[in-house]
């Protein structure tokens, strides 16, 4: 009967034992298979390294189902399609033609970010006296704290390309942006994407485009670094020339603000 109370006793403690994980006095655990590690806030700039290809990947620019073409008014030219007050319009000449660009804040929510209306439109082909198609456009829904576009030649080819910057709301102030190149016999394309840039700022030197992402270890008030990233069209592709790391005194004042 001892024998047998005995087992029965070893059997539950072995029980025990593994319920608890114990394996032998080894720390390791089985790996997880939870998702919750997965990240919701705005992406990372990647640890971009000098030679890095930077794609259009992870744009949110797309090209609509509809290219629901209009046409202009005369008078009015790029405002015939904003509505709102406080848009803004712009007709740019680019290598590939005349390119429309629209941008337009809609209804406040009040938590620091709203949705915003971008369509970048070229003249049509089915209604040519005056008709333009979006070519490119921001998914409806798609909030942020400020958008705006500028002009500028990124590509080296003597006309202008257009970029697009986005700043997101809150404490971490993120901002992304897009490069869109119009060629001659394409479509205006999205060949450019960064995002994830902390308290960020673009600038501009020659066509090289830098950008700055403020450090992350330093108290959210204050960042003491940045870090400092050049990215030049060459070969067809954009690509990062240049990573530093720089005094925050350095980082100059938004392209985008």
């Amino acid at each position: 009967m001892r024998t047998r109370f005995l087992a029965l006793g070893l059997v539950a403690l072995a029980l025990a034992f593994a319920a608890c994980g114990g394996s032998g006095g080894g720390e390791k655990g089985a790996p997880s298979t939870s998702n919750s590690s997965r990240s919701t806030g705005p992406a990372p700039t990647g640890e971009l390294k000098m030679g890095d290809e930077v794609t259009a990947a992870g744009t949110e620019l797309t090209k609509p189902t509809n290219p629901d073409t209009r046409q202009v008014d005369p008078e009015l030219a790029c405002r015939t399609f904003v509505e709102a007050a406080d848009g803004n319009c712009d007709i740019v000449m680019m290598a590939g033609g005349n390119a429309m660009w629209t941008v337009e804040p809609l209804a406040d929510s009040g938590t620091g970010e709203r949705p915003w209306r971008v369509r970048i439109r070229v003249r049509s082909k089915t209604m040519p006296d005056g008709g333009w198609d979006v070519a490119l456009q921001l998914p409806d829904g798609a909030s942020f704290a400020n958008v705006s576009v500028r002009s500028h030649d990124a590509t080296g080819d003597g006309k202008p390309d257009l970029l697009v910057g986005y700043r997101s709301g809150g404490t971490g102030q993120f901002e992304s942006y897009d490069v869109v190149a119009y060629n001659e016999g394409k479509l205006p394309a999205v060949v450019a994407h960064r995002e994830g840039l902390h308290k960020g700022s673009v600038s501009l030197d020659g066509t090289n485009i830098v950008d700055y992402s403020a450090d992350q270890e330093s108290p959210e008030c204050c960042p003491t670094r940045a870090t400092r990233t050049v990215i030049t069209f060459e070969k067809d592709a954009f690509g990062v020339t240049s990573v530093s790391d720089v005094a925050i005194d350095w980082q100059p004042p938004d392209l985008f603000a």
